[in-house]
Parts: structure tokens; sequence; C-alpha cells
């Protein structure tokens, strides 16, 4: 998705915002260092991580490296260039 938005829509890594969601026994820097070398987002632009609670339950896959969710910063005229 954000080679998409770099080579098609021309906007650059620093114009991005990304948040994690992860559980609590994973190390939260090294999982930001991750997502940070694989985007080309810069730490900066890192919000808040949520940081899913344990539960009970039966526990299906742990993702090592959580899930990353990406915004454009100030994407208004971006949203009309892409919807038309």
């Amino acid at each position: 998705m954000v080679k998409w938005f770099k080579e098609v829509l021309k906007i650059s890594p620093e114009t991005l915002k990304a948040n994690l969601n992860i559980y609590p026994q994973q190390n939260e820097q090294e999982i930001k260092q991750f997502w940070s070398e694989l985007t080309g987002i810069p730490l900066e632009n890192f919000g808040k991580s949520y940081i899913k609670p344990l539960s009970k339950g039966y526990k299906k896959n742990n993702l090592y490296y959580g899930t990353i969710k990406i915004r454009v910063l100030k994407g208004t005229n971006l949203r009309y260039r892409v919807f038309g």
C-alpha cells in the first residue's frame, strides 16, 4: 500500500501517519522500528499503539509484528483525486 502511495499518488512517506495494534508481550519499539524500515515512514510519524489486552479465550495466530494502520496527513485533496 505504501508503494502505491509513493509511485501512483506521488506521496512521500513523511506525510503518512501510522498506528500499531500489538499484544502486551511484544516489544513496541522493536515493532515500530520494523514497520518504519519496511514502509519508510519516520518513527516520529508513529502514533500511540493499541495494545490488545490478553484474554482467557483461545488465542489464534499472534502476528509477531502486529498490524499497522496507515493514514495520509491532510489528505482531503488526495481523497478528491482518488474518488474523482
